[in-house]
C-alpha cells in the first residue's frame, strides 16, 4: 500500500510540518501495516441542561498507548434559542470544526509533502438543519444537518493546478469527511 501522490525530495520544516518525519512515518507504515492501526478514546460527562464535557486522554496508536498526564477537554452547551445557555459551541458546530481540522491538516500534509508551502489557507463551513427532525415532531425530516456548504482558500505562490491537486488529494484522505459521507460501523451499549 503506497501513497498515491508523488513525493518529491523534500526535507525540513514546510508548512510547520516535519516533512521527514512525515515521510519516515510512511515509510514505516507501508513496510509494517500493523502500525496503521489507531484508537482513539473519549468519555463525556453530562454536566446539566444542555451542558456536556468531553474527556480526550487515550488514543491507542500502533502498538503505543498514548495517555496525556492531563486530558484535553471541550464543552458544548446549545444556543440560548434551543434551550441552552450559549457557553460553549454546539454538537454540530464542533462536527463542523472536526471536518475543517481534518481537512486543513490533509491539506497541509499533501502540500508539504510536495514542497509547496501555503501562505494562509481558511475554511468557510456553513451547515443546515431542521430542528423539526432533532425535536421529534416530524419523522420524515432528518435530525442530521442536510447540508454542508464548505469554501476553502488557499494563498499560495504554486500553480491553482497544484494546488486543486491537493484539495481533491486531501478530499479522498480526510478521516473525518470519510466517516461522514460514508457508512462506518457503531456500536451502541447501554452499560
Amino acid at each position: 500500500m503506497h501513497m498515491e501522490m508523488p513525493l518529491q525530495e523534500v526535507k525540513g520544516f514546510i508548512n510547520g510540518v516535519d516533512v521527514g518525519k512525515l515521510e519516515a512515518t510512511i515509510d514505516a507504515v507501508n513496510n509494517n501495516p500493523d502500525l496503521a492501526a489507531f484508537r482513539f478514546h473519549i468519555a463525556n460527562e453530562w454536566i446539566n441542561g444542555t451542558k456536556t464535557e468531553t474527556a480526550a486522554q487515550r488514543i491507542d496508536g500502533g502498538p503505543q498507548v498514548l495517555i496525556r498526564t492531563e486530558p484535553f477537554k471541550i464543552r458544548s452547551d446549545q444556543p440560548c434559542v434551543l434551550m441552552g445557555a450559549d457557553t460553549a459551541p454546539c454538537a454540530a458546530v464542533s462536527l463542523m470544526h472536526a471536518l475543517a481540522s481534518c481537512l486543513s491538516t490533509s491539506i497541509v500534509y499533501a502540500a508539504s509533502l510536495r514542497g509547496i508551502e501555503i501562505k494562509k489557507m481558511s475554511i468557510i463551513l456553513e451547515g443546515d438543519v431542521d430542528i423539526q427532525g432533532v425535536l421529534g415532531i416530524s419523522e420524515q425530516i432528518k435530525p442530521g444537518l442536510t447540508n454542508l456548504d464548505l469554501d476553502i482558500r488557499i494563498d499560495s505562490n504554486s500553480p491553482k493546478q497544484e494546488i486543486e491537486e491537493i484539495v481533491q488529494y486531501a478530499q479522498k484522505h480526510s478521516m473525518i469527511l470519510d466517516t461522514l459521507i460514508n457508512q462506518m460501523n457503531l456500536d451502541i451499549n447501554l452499560v
